[in-house]
């Protein structure tokens, strides 16, 4: 990010329970983001620019992608193969970087200020704005508004296929994982949890701690620090949240109250036990929607997301099907669990839980 975009995004952490992870932002870090984002998107130049890197680390992806799916990774020597996922690793974070850049810590404090200067409904126009329904305004918007929402929408549709392609992508690279680990003599799923300096040193016989690996089966800390990381596999002594009411933005309007479904999407993707576990008419929890929940979706009474702005998957797929949606909460999938009776009021952007 500091490269391509000129923002380096540390100052967070990752959180992980049984390889299920919650992302967790520094909110010093998250205000620098809205004022450095505000300045950024008003700018069509850049955002074309960001877009056509976005193209760039596709292609190297899935050129990645095609070597795993020949099937030939036994005939590489272990220096090629380090070498492949060096390759791999390089583009990967630097998909991360350029997704991180489309989240709404970035883009909504932009929008915010957009939709000071709209004439009311305010809320409304900006979302015709972001569909780019013109016709809908109630002003006529200068050519430059609409060719910088021309450029916005062209974002919201580019992160809905940078989600994906780092889910399939990160996929596809079990083949690469799997001979990894056929080589060391580890399970795939060590291998996994393992830094690309691990990886390295293993081939190098150099000295691990595989007892530290494996308890990031279990539980581990991700924390980005100002040039560096750490990783913290000692479990917290309290991790209670003690919350039952939240609040978010409103991605559409609308009320409504029913059981809570949590959907977990893993970098292996949603399972089809998620998605199975989801009635008509329950309201819908996740981190954040993807396209691999649609089935999940189109059953869901409302929806309710720890992260995501007006351009996330969450907010687009619900202005689409009109359902009632409630996005960056923070801590939905923390807070609510299956089967909680939840009110859903998204005009006031407020979730209560409702005691049998």
């Amino acid at each position: 990010m500091p490269k391509v975009i000129g923002f380096n995004f540390g100052g967070h952490y990752f959180e992980s329970e049984k390889q299920i992870t919650t992302f967790f932002m520094n909110s010093t870090v998250a205000e620098e983001a809205g004022r450095f984002g505000r300045t950024k998107y008003r700018d069509v130049i850049f955002i074309r620019s960001l877009l056509a890197h976005a193209d760039k680390i596709e292609r190297e992806i899935n050129n990645a992608v095609k070597i795993f799916s020949s099937r030939e990774l036994a005939q590489f020597d272990n220096a090629k193969l380090l070498k492949l996922l060096n390759y791999f690793f390089y583009w990967y974070s630097a998909l991360i970087g350029v997704y991180r850049f489309t989240r709404p810590t970035f883009y909504e404090s932009f929008l915010a200020a957009v939709k000071s200067r709209l004439p009311a409904p305010a809320e409304e126009q900006a979302i015709h704005l972001l569909k780019n329904d013109w016709p809908r305004l109630n002003f006529i918007p200068h050519a430059n508004l609409k060719e910088l929402f021309g450029e916005l929408k062209r974002v919201g549709e580019r992160r809905l296929a940078l989600h994906h392609l780092y889910l399939q992508s990160f996929q596809e690279s079990r083949i690469l994982f799997t001979e990894i680990a056929r080589r060391l003599g580890l399970d795939v799923n060590q291998v996994f949890n393992c830094t690309l300096e691990e990886i390295g040193q293993l081939f190098n016989r150099e000295n691990v701690d595989m007892g530290d690996i494996s308890r990031r089966l279990n539980y581990f800390k991700f924390v980005y620090r100002e040039n560096d990381f750490v990783i913290i596999t000692k479990r917290p002594a309290d991790s209670s949240l003690g919350r039952v009411v939240l609040t978010g933005q409103v991605a559409n309007q609308g009320h409504f109250i029913g059981r809570v479904k949590v959907i977990r999407e893993s970098l292996h993707g949603v399972s089809i036990e998620e998605i199975n576990k989801m009635n008509l008419g329950d309201v819908l929890v996740a981190t954040s929607t993807s396209p691999d929940m649609m089935l999940a979706i189109k059953k869901a009474g409302a929806i309710i997301t720890d992260a995501g702005g007006l351009l996330s998957h969450a907010a687009i797929v619900a202005r689409e099907f009109n359902i009632p949606c409630i996005v960056g909460t923070g801590r939905a999938t923390a807070v609510l669990s299956d089967g909680d009776k939840v009110e859903v009021d998204a005009a006031r952007g407020e979730v209560r839980v409702i005691r049998n």
